[in-house]
């Protein structure tokens, strides 16, 4: 996500010889995370306004401290999914198996065809991934010949060798800077005064200072030179960004006046995202399909979530059909309700967060694939007895994939898609939460053996009182003698058997 600017205004910015354009940390970094050949587009767009491209002391000190370890993540990705597949599924494996161990020998029927039918299941799995690992090969094979090329580096020292980088601040500078920091961050004055955490992992207490410190360069940089800024930036917390219903709007409104402040009047500073960036840029040499691309990168996560809005959170877990009947005959929530269960009935989806999104193109479409996760409510409902029914309110916080697929005409640049289809597969429940609220009592109450506290069906007997329940019992002592729940007991026994003793 990015801040929305229109083309004309980005061409007129482009073409002004009064711009710069800045790189922040973060964007650094996300050519390391980006497709190979969205990567390589990328930087030869970028390569055509060399002349135009900033470096930020600052941002090439923490760009070298993390790009090593950035790379050999995104260099071992494609071995890393497979790999922690296989992990679970071998753990599932031999979870199975000692189940098998545990109930082959029950007198239960089928419970060695379900047995079969878990053991093929897993072979299916153990084959997807295999087949998985071999239509990735050559994507594997592109991502590391990216790396051993080293396109990346070639061309950010392409821009350092050519002066396009910040000078550093002198130690009195940057004293000065860490003190006006600390009284920033103590009146949430943008930027940076979300990280201060991060002194937790750095002695010197001087790591959360990084992001003034860039701001501070580009301060000076236009102070020096009055210049229009395009900042470009994959961090979208809102120490830097405008932020209206989880929609980046445009630079704090605090980093604006303090630009003006220093700039002459009609100086712009936007902030943009690099897939966005690459985009509009495409647009300006009309090479449509890479813009549309890269906006569709940049705003994936958008495109999915207004496709599931056009849906109804109600109706998407609906798309996993099984999952209601799943619920009911999977046995996964009986352990949480006291009577076995017998109905479900899911009423509402929310809180659902996007967490890992892929995206592949092909010639005329596209698909989305994101990991979700979200709380599904409802009511469920369970009965002791043909007289007695329980009804409870569950929420239930799942994890899943979304499959979205998508027509793209890319001889024509649109932000509008056509959703094809949208599937939730691979529902796993990560944990469960049961309000008991109710309860329905069908014929004559005075007929039913009821528990006097709760009315639910009682298991024991009060010496004076009627019935309690198993659960209720816990309030109420028991005479171990006659097997009636008292008030209080003032001896071993109740008063009739020590009595009788």
């Amino acid at each position: 996500m990015s801040q929305n600017i229109e083309l004309e205004l980005f061409k007129t910015l482009i073409e002004d010889e009064q711009t710069l354009i800045v790189f922040d940390t973060s964007s650094l970094l996300h050519f390391f995370e980006c497709s190979p050949d969205l990567t390589a587009k990328i930087i030869e767009n970028l390569s055509t306004i060399e002349h135009k491209l900033w470096i930020p002391h600052q941002v090439y000190n923490e760009y070298s401290n993390k790009k090593d370890s950035v790379k050999q993540r995104e260099m071992n990705k494609f071995r890393n999914i497979i790999n922690n597949y296989i992990k679970h599924i071998d753990s599932l494996e031999n979870e199975y198996g000692k189940l098998h161990l545990r109930y082959r020998n029950y007198n239960i029927n089928g419970i060695i065809e379900l047995e079969n039918d878990l053991n093929n299941g897993i072979e299916i799995i153990k084959n997807r991934l295999t087949l998985f690992r071999q239509e990735r090969t050559s994507d594997e094979q592109e991502n590391r010949l990216l790396f051993r090329e080293d396109n990346i580096e070639t061309f950010i020292h392409n821009i350092i060798s050519s002066g396009k980088i910040g000078s550093p601040f002198t130690l009195n500078e940057l004293l000065s800077i860490y003190q006006e920091g600390e009284v920033r961050f103590k009146y949430a004055i943008p930027p940076g005064y979300k990280d201060g955490n991060k002194d937790t992992k750095d002695l010197s207490n001087r790591a959360k200072f990084g992001d003034l410190i860039i701001w501070k360069e580009i301060l000076q940089k236009v102070q020096e030179h009055n210049q229009n800024i395009i900042f470009i930036m994959e961090d979208n917390k809102p120490d830097w960004w405008e932020i209206n219903n989880s929609v980046l709007i445009g630079p704090k409104q605090e980093l604006i006046k303090e630009f003006n402040e220093i700039s002459e009047s009609g100086r712009e500073f936007i902030m943009l995202g690099t897939s966005q960036f690459s985009s509009l840029l495409s647009l300006m040499y009309e090479d449509i399909k890479s813009a549309m691309e890269s906006f569709i990168e940049d705003n994936c996560e958008d495109i999915i979530l207004n496709s599931i809005e056009d849906i109804g959170l109600d109706n998407l877990i609906e798309l996993y059909t099984t999952f209601t009947s799943r619920l009911i005959h999977g046995g996964e929530l009986q352990p949480y309700i006291e009577y076995p269960l017998t109905d479900v009935e899911l009423t509402d989806i929310n809180e659902l967060e996007i967490e890992e999104i892929n995206i592949s193109f092909s010639e005329d479409s596209f698909e989305i694939e994101a990991r979700i996760s979200a709380n599904v409510e409802g009511t469920i409902e369970s009965t002791a007895s043909s007289e007695f029914v329980q009804y409870d309110e569950v929420t239930i916080n799942i994890a899943g994939k979304i499959i979205a697929n998508y027509v793209a005409d890319f001889t024509q640049f649109t932000e509008e898609f056509e959703n094809t289809s949208l599937n939730i597969e691979n529902i796993s429940i990560l944990d469960t939460e049961i309000e008991h609220t109710d309860f329905d009592v069908k014929g004559d109450v005075s007929d039913l053996m009821l528990c006097k506290d709760c009315f639910k069906p009682a298991d024991y007997q009060h010496a004076t009182e009627g019935l309690v329940c198993s659960k209720c019992s816990d309030g109420y002592q028991l005479c171990s003698k006659c097997g009636m729940f008292f008030d209080e007991l003032h001896g071993v026994y109740c008063y009739n058997c020590e009595m009788n003793e």
